[in-house]
């Protein structure tokens, strides 16, 4: 453990931390997807499906849920899952942890968020989905547990990659 792992504090998002989502988005995608996917396509998508008013919506949304993790003050990474009662599945949206702060356990911090709130909401898994060739991701998703059951192709403007579905049962 390093000292700025004592700063950690996670919360819920408001909608002043609509802005921070987009910026922690937009550095984390083009880490992550840069080499595969175009930089005007990554911003163009960022722009038409996560601008502040579509961000707004799912803030409205009783079914989604937003974070935020900040070590030291500053915005470290983000998670945001959507609820399917019926079903009994929390899907992990999004959940991105900036360059600088990976390896610090964040991500496992904002899982564990995530494996809570399902509980509450009566789920039985966490679902999620993740880009092929974003190894590192993918190889800690099923380092922890996590199996991809289904491959379909994910688009961003003219970029395409292929994306895997996965879950992972709740412990108990």
């Amino acid at each position: 453990m390093t000292p700025d792992d004592h700063a950690l504090t996670i919360g819920r998002w408001t909608q002043d931390d609509l802005p921070v989502f987009r910026e922690i988005l937009r550095e984390t995608w083009h880490d992550a997807y840069g080499g595969f996917i175009a930089a005007v396509d990554l911003d163009e998508y960022l722009d038409d499906q996560y601008s502040i008013e579509m961000l707004g919506e799912l803030f409205r949304s009783p079914r989604v849920t937003g974070y935020i993790a900040r070590v030291n003050g500053e915005p470290a990474a983000l998670m945001r899952t959507e609820s399917d009662e019926e079903k009994r599945r929390l899907y992990i949206s999004s959940l991105y942890v900036r360059p600088r702060f990976q390896g610090r356990g964040i991500g496992g911090q904002l899982l564990g968020r995530a494996e809570g709130e399902a509980r509450k909401r009566g789920a039985d898994s966490l679902w999620l989905g993740v880009m092929v060739k974003n190894t590192r991701a993918l190889e800690w998703y099923r380092r922890i547990g996590f199996t991809f059951m289904e491959e379909a192709p994910f688009v961003m403007g003219a970029s395409s990659a292929d994306h895997l579905i996965g879950f992972r049962p709740l412990t108990t």
